[in-house]
């Protein structure tokens, strides 16, 4: 199916603040938009009307509003201002849940002293010695180094 080559007559309101109305073809622009005043679905004029408000009508009159465009306007995405409003989460205080803040004694490093503190490291050596081992020892232990008296 081909298109019809339509004519087009673009109409482009640059003012970003105002309606602009155009008084002989009985129309108002909104701000910023740019129409096509021959799309027959929307507006009903002729080329000849169109040209003749170009040339001496409101068209014209308001030639510093409105601008006649050549052909279809692309697409440019328009620039964004994100606003980003903080949001405060404060806590759901349900009672059925336990919210307590458990106390880890091997993450208190402030509260021990040097002996305590390297009392700890040598139990937490062990611990990995002892894991280490496990790790390397048989499932089945019939080798008299692997079996516990």
């Amino acid at each position: 199916m081909l298109k019809k080559n339509k004519p087009e007559f673009w109409v482009a309101n640059i003012r970003q603040d105002r309606d602009v109305a155009l008084r002989d073809l009985r129309l108002t622009i909104r701000a910023g938009k740019t129409v096509n005043l021959l799309d027959d679905r929307h507006y009903h004029y002729t080329l000849e009307q169109l040209q003749k408000s170009a040339k001496s009508g409101s068209i014209f009159a308001k030639s510093r509003m409105i601008k006649v465009r050549e052909g279809k306007p692309q697409n440019v995405p328009k620039m964004v201002r994100e606003v980003v409003i903080p949001r405060i989460l404060k806590p759901v205080r349900n009672k059925n849940i336990d919210v307590s803040i458990p106390n880890y004694e091997e993450l208190d490093f402030v509260k021990k002293t040097e002996e305590e503190l390297r009392a700890e490291e040598e139990r937490l050596a062990a611990e990995m010695a002892d894991a280490a081992a496990q790790d390397y020892a048989p499932i089945l232990p019939v080798d008299k180094k692997f079996k516990e008296d």
